[in-house]
């Protein structure tokens, strides 16, 4: 038996899967080989110093643990959940305030509608002028018109339709 084998029967040694043919085998090697004795010492005073720190493990109560644990993970849902709420509608600040402002300078620089019939000038600004009907000068045209009654805003859609082809 050469050293190498024997370090592997003195490992099954140690964890006491050795059969009595390999006891025997590993127990003929160590007689003659001082180096494979003191390992086999090494390992004998390892496994004792492992055993008696085993035996002074404090091992914890595991329904402690686990109660522990959950009230951990119950306290860390409770603060993600109120950080959630007083987060919650701040990403929506910045686009109001932007339509805010595109409104407001809209409606101050919208002239405001006059109560008096035809047109106007505000100082001197545009012609503001009121129409209740629009008539297209082309009747190919396709045209859609729309007043607003509350604010006098008239609004005129129209299309040229391209004329049809003889052929």
């Amino acid at each position: 038996m050469n050293c190498r084998h024997c370090q592997t029967l003195l490992l099954r040694e140690a964890d006491q899967l050795g059969t009595a043919g390999e006891r025997a085998k590993l127990e003929a090697h160590l007689a003659g080989c001082p180096d494979c004795r003191s390992l086999q010492a090494d390992l004998r005073n390892l496994t004792r110093e492992v055993r008696e720190e085993l035996r002074a493990a404090r091992v914890p109560d595991v329904a402690q643990e686990w109660r522990q644990l959950r009230h951990a993970l119950q306290q860390d849902k409770t603060e993600a959940a109120r950080s959630k709420r007083s987060n919650a509608g701040w990403w929506i600040v910045p686009p109001l305030a932007a339509a805010a402002a595109v409104a407001l300078l809209f409606l101050v620089q919208t002239p405001p509608p006059e109560s008096a019939g035809g047109p106007t000038t505000n100082g001197s600004g545009p012609v503001i002028a009121r129409a209740e009907y629009v008539e297209p000068g082309d009747a190919a045209a396709a045209t859609m018109v729309f007043v607003d009654k509350p604010s006098g805003w008239l609004v005129v859609w129209a299309t040229d339709t391209p004329p049809a082809r003889k052929g």
